[in-house]
């Protein structure tokens, strides 16, 4: 009887103290996460052989970044350990002249009259590390900074107009679709309206594998990089989970 006993009460301190621990999380807890969708748009600029042949930073296209634009799509789930993870889907536009550019700074004929525009499309996935601070409720903090990097696929179709016999030292592409690489990375600020509405801001920077996002390539040693671009974007974002 007194083995039974004891065997009961047993039991019984092993279920309490299991009972203690899953209300601490040590036990049974799930990971907490939360999925959002996210819609980014604003401008952006492209850094197309942004350096001359003697290293001085000058771009060799000008470019109004009002008439570029990005707007994006995309899925962000965010872990307990604020790390997290997003997928995009993005469409950006280019274009540009050497209209008001002293090309011949950058031994070029000033008199080229060449334009470009540029459509593109993007595939990505990024990591995100957030920092989240000011926790006016119980549940969550209403402002949040984040850092991000990942890698990516775009494809670009740059339409272009120039005089050939005075380009013709240029690797010239256009009219056809060019599939590049493309590293994304940037930093961010968001702001919890209620418990499904954020708004915030990013700076976006994507380093392509392509020199073709303006549609040529200068000879060297001006050509000294591949394209690059950058944006600046509202964002708006809504809880699903």
């Amino acid at each position: 009887m007194k083995k039974i006993l004891l065997s009961i009460l047993l039991v019984m301190l092993i279920l309490v103290s299991v009972q203690a621990q899953r209300r601490n999380g040590l036990i049974g807890r799930r990971v907490a996460s939360s999925g959002s969708l996210i819609f980014t748009f604003g401008p952006n600029y492209s850094f197309a052989d942004p350096f001359d042949s003697k290293g001085f930073f000058g771009p060799l296209i000008n470019q109004n970044i009002l008439l570029n634009e990005d707007v994006s799509i995309g899925f962000r789930q965010i872990f307990s350990n604020n790390f997290g993870y997003r997928a995009s889907f993005s469409y950006d536009h280019f274009t540009g002249s050497d209209v008001g550019v002293n090309v011949n700074q950058y031994r070029t004929n000033p008199s080229r009259n060449y334009s470009f525009y540029t459509n593109a499309l993007q595939l990505s996935a990024v990591g995100e590390y957030s920092y989240m601070w000011g926790r006016r409720y119980s549940r969550y903090a209403p402002n949040c900074v984040y850092a991000f990097a990942g890698l990516g696929v775009m494809g670009f179709l740059p339409i272009l107009s120039w005089h050939p016999y005075q380009t013709s030292t240029y690797n010239i592409r256009t009219n056809e679709t060019i599939v590049t690489p493309v590293i994304p990375y940037g930093i961010g600020y968001r702001y919890d309206l209620n418990t499904e509405f954020s708004i915030g801001a990013e700076v976006n920077l994507r380093f392509t594998f392509s020199d073709y996002l303006d549609g040529f390539k200068p000879p060297p040693p001006d050509s000294k990089s591949n394209d690059v671009f950058e944006g600046l974007s509202l964002t708006l974002t809504y809880k699903l989970f």
